[in-house]
């Protein structure tokens, strides 16, 4: 018989709930544009400025690396200044390796955050640690996210298993 490697897959769509699955975890990775900031966000800093700090209310940011396949050295530089985290930019989702990963915590991740299935879904996948979908509003996205959204969607049942209220590792 086959085992099961899927992982599990909560869809949240507020920062509160947000905060009660963060609570407890060693170390959660999570995207950065259009999870916790906007595409394009670096220009607009009063706005980035304010969605990290109510990102950071309640939230042990100790514990968070924001993983991001961006090469925008404005916004990695911004993120690490207003959180105080560790920024992996240009990560290669869902490619980044454990060993990259490994290089700024000693704890394995046990969470990672995304927006997306295709990138963000199939790391946590690829850890082996449960994904929580999460995105800001969608003004102002490129077509380019929205389609691949689409696409991954495909892909759910394949890699993921639904939260069923205990089993988030």
């Amino acid at each position: 018989m086959l085992r099961d490697r899927r992982v599990t897959l909560l869809k949240v769509n507020q920062l509160s709930d947000m905060r009660l699955i963060l609570k407890d975890r060693s170390v959660v990775l999570i995207d950065l544009e259009n999870t916790v900031v906007p595409y394009g966000a670096a220009r607009a800093l009063a706005s980035t400025t304010a969605l990290l700090d109510r990102f950071k209310e309640g939230c042990d940011m100790d514990r968070v690396i924001f993983v991001t396949n961006s090469s925008d050295v404005e916004l990695v530089e911004l993120v690490g200044a207003i959180t105080g985290c560790k920024v992996i930019s240009e990560a290669h989702k869902p490619f980044t390796s454990k060993r990259r990963i490994a290089a700024q915590t000693t704890a394995t991740p046990g969470l990672v955050l995304g927006d997306q299935i295709l990138t963000d879904g199939i790391l946590a996948w690829r850890l082996g640690c449960p994904f929580i979908q999460f995105q800001l509003e969608r003004t102002g996205e490129p077509a380019w996210p929205r389609i691949i959204r689409g696409f991954g969607s495909f892909f759910v049942g394949f890699f993921f298993k639904k939260y069923s209220g205990d089993d988030l590792g």
